[in-house]
């Protein structure tokens, strides 16, 4: 009886030091499909961060999938989403849609045509949280490529197809 109120004690505090330091993360996909010279991009954030941080932005205290909170949320991303090209132009990014799941919220975008490398800069959520993690997973001809962003990290990097080579990032096929 007596470890069973002791093994009980330690699973309680275990799970309030756990609740006590959150964790800050979104994950993002990029693919690169040659068919259209475009990137296919899925960003999943916690629903709960995303309204915290429009609301700092003067948005409507509303559900992120109030159809009154869309023009926000698009506007929030594609600001702090961003894609420049070799020459320092702004890559055009359509937003496809957001869907919300047991998951989390989940965004997505596909960039115009465009030619490879780019720069991505992801500042999402850095100004809400300081200790926000952005990964990001680039898939370009069948190679991947991590990259991470938070506000100790360079807040722009390259996405080329010769990356892994270059920076002996590790080849997956």
């Amino acid at each position: 009886m007596c470890a069973r109120v002791l093994l009980s004690a330690v699973l309680l505090l275990s799970a309030a030091l756990a609740g006590a330091h959150p964790f800050h993360e979104s994950q993002t996909e990029v693919d690169y499909r040659d068919a259209c010279s475009c990137l296919e991009i899925s960003v999943r954030v916690k629903p709960e961060e995303m309204e915290a941080a429009l609301l700092q932005s003067a948005a409507p205290r509303l559900p992120l999938e109030h159809p009154q909170l869309q023009q926000q949320l698009k506007a929030y991303v594609l600001q702090r989403f961003v894609l420049t090209d070799a020459k320092s132009q702004v890559v055009e990014l359509q937003w496809v849609g957001m869907e919300i799941d047991s998951l989390g919220a989940w965004i997505y975008l596909q960039s115009s045509r465009l030619q490879l490398p780019v720069q991505l800069r992801n500042d999402l959520l850095l100004e809400y949280e300081a200790e926000q993690v952005n990964r990001v997973m680039v898939r370009i001809e069948g190679r991947q490529q991590s990259l991470q962003f938070s506000r100790s990290s360079p807040r722009v990097q390259w996405l080329r197809k010769d990356a892994w080579a270059e920076e002996g990032i590790s080849r997956s096929r």
